[in-house]
């Protein structure tokens, strides 16, 4: 099925932000907004892998979002060196603030990697408009993810050296500062809204045990292990098992 697709520019109080907006209805039940994992990501890139959900929102009245965050490469005089996470949360509240608006139904965050945790902290912050999150392999605790990929000689000497690599993007010391002062892994215990939380147990960038633990702070975290799953799980998930749990998922919230 072709999924209509429409690109529109919002106003934001970081940059105009770019959206992709499948089964763009008036009345619909639920918007499901999705936030990619990569510093460097774009909209078109994150929906290409959502085309299943895509046609499911057509068929129950969902809409589905993904987005341009700040400093992703795709914006003039945004440079990737200077990305910053607390944008990018502000970046997904204004969306959350415009679905409100436009379309005046409740909002499921869909977020991946690093993406989980700007949606943990959106979530975190519009806690009457966010009624449930699917996470796939969501960072907790960015400072060991980014150790992990830094390496740990680069990591330590990050604050001396100034920068330190992270994925072929030269990133300043603030960088570190700014994502570890959203304390994701406190706003994420105390979230109230139903969250199904995919990770693989094999994962080298999230280890699982930090997800573990919350979930048995948490309640409202229902967690999927992908045994020997990695940090993109892959075909170690059985098919159709993502699209089926995920499907259900919705329906229950829908409902309510």
């Amino acid at each position: 099925m072709d999924v209509p697709e429409l690109k529109i520019t919002i106003p934001s109080t970081i940059p105009d932000l770019s959206l992709l907006i499948a089964n763009d209805i008036e009345s619909p039940k639920l918007c499901i907004i999705e936030t990619h994992g990569e510093i460097k990501g774009n909209k078109e890139s994150a929906a290409s892998y959502s085309k299943d959900l895509q046609e499911f929102c057509i068929a129950h009245q969902l809409i589905y979002i993904a987005y341009d965050p700040s400093n992703n490469g795709t914006y003039e005089d945004q440079p990737l060196d200077q990305v910053l996470f607390s944008s990018r949360v502000q970046n997904l509240t204004d969306i959350i603030q415009y679905v409100r608006d436009r379309y005046k139904c409740p909002v499921v965050l869909l977020g991946s990697s690093l993406g989980g945790l700007v949606s943990i902290n959106a979530a975190s912050d519009n806690p009457d408009d966010v009624v449930g999150m699917i996470i796939n392999c969501g960072v907790v605790y960015p400072e060991e993810t980014l150790e992990i990929i830094a390496g740990k000689d680069s990591f330590d000497n990050w604050e001396k050296d100034g920068f330190v690599n992270i994925l072929d993007i030269k990133l300043p010391y603030h960088f570190l500062t700014n994502i570890t002062s959203l304390n994701t892994a406190s706003k994420l215990k105390s979230l109230s809204c139903p969250i199904l939380w995919f990770h693989g147990d094999k994962d080298p960038l999230a280890p699982i045990e930090h997800i573990r633990k919350t979930s048995t702070e948490n309640r409202n975290i229902n967690l999927i292990e992908v045994k020997n799953g990695e940090h993109r799980f892959g075909p170690q998930l059985e098919e159709g098992k993502w699209e089926s749990d995920v499907e259900a998922f919705l329906t229950s919230l829908s409902s309510e």
